[in-house]
């Protein structure tokens, strides 16, 4: 009778120390993928930083520049605009309808 209950302690050890060390692996592996995560999330946060600040300055350049050019041009005739949108649909429209390609 002794033994017997013996015996089945002894498994119930072994089995709780089997789920023990099972839990702990898993822990592992769970910080494992959460560590990754958080260096993959600290690598975006740096290459993020640094796209915007060359997307700055290249916004930044390309106003800069995109004013000098404006300054340099004369002011548009808001009549010769219309007249040159109408007459490149009015063109385009004649090539589709000959059967060319605009």
């Amino acid at each position: 009778m002794i033994e017997e209950r013996y015996m089945k302690y002894k498994e119930l050890v072994s089995s709780l120390q089997q789920q023990l060390e099972d839990s702990k692996q898993r822990v592992g592996q769970v910080k494992d993928v959460k560590m990754d995560a958080e260096i993959s999330d600290i690598e975006v946060a740096a290459h993020s930083s640094s796209w915007r600040s060359h997307n700055n300055f290249l916004c930044s350049s390309l106003l800069s520049s995109s004013g000098s050019l404006m300054k340099g041009m004369d002011p548009l005739d808001a009549s010769a605009t219309k007249e040159d949108s109408t007459n490149g649909a009015v063109s385009e429209m004649k090539m589709q309808a000959e059967g060319g390609k605009p």
